[in-house]
């Protein structure tokens, strides 16, 4: 679980320059927790976002696959084997803030991402369900699967 460039060199965390950043959106992750970038769109497949974010005391948000567009996103190589093949790679925001984040796919799930990209239906951020969680009474309500 590293950040590391053969031209760069590797990015390391800026909490603790002994650790590291965590895994490929390290370097995302500890600029966001240095405070040079408000929030930065990142990939994940296995942890690409959620180690970095761990690691460097910030937030993110994998969203569901093909949730987000994923245009100008390049997969891996289909010519040979690749135990990552099967897994679909999602992109979406490192942040400071919960806050952030929140706002961060407000704007990915535009309701006119068809538009820009027309492998992708509308699905706009549902307000009205967002807001009702935020009650504190409706909190019991809500369900979480972890697979």
């Amino acid at each position: 679980m590293s950040a590391k460039n053969n031209i760069f060199g590797e990015s390391v965390n800026p909490l603790n320059f002994e650790r590291t950043a965590g895994g490929s959106s390290g370097g995302d992750a500890g600029m966001v927790a240095s405070k040079c970038i408000p929030l930065s769109i990142c990939t994940d497949i296995g942890g690409g976002m959620r180690y970095p974010a761990a690691f460097c005391g910030v937030y993110t948000m994998k969203p569901t696959a093909k949730r987000c567009s994923s245009r100008g996103l390049n997969e891996m190589s289909k010519l040979r084997f690749n135990a990552f093949q099967s897994l679909e790679c999602v992109a979406g925001p490192i942040c400071s803030s919960v806050d952030d984040c929140v706002l961060s796919m407000k704007v990915q799930f535009d309701p006119k991402i068809h538009l820009l990209d027309p492998e992708k239906t509308p699905s706009e951020f549902n307000e009205e369900m967002f807001q009702a969680v935020q009650d504190r009474e409706n909190v019991s309500k809500v369900k979480i699967g972890i697979l």
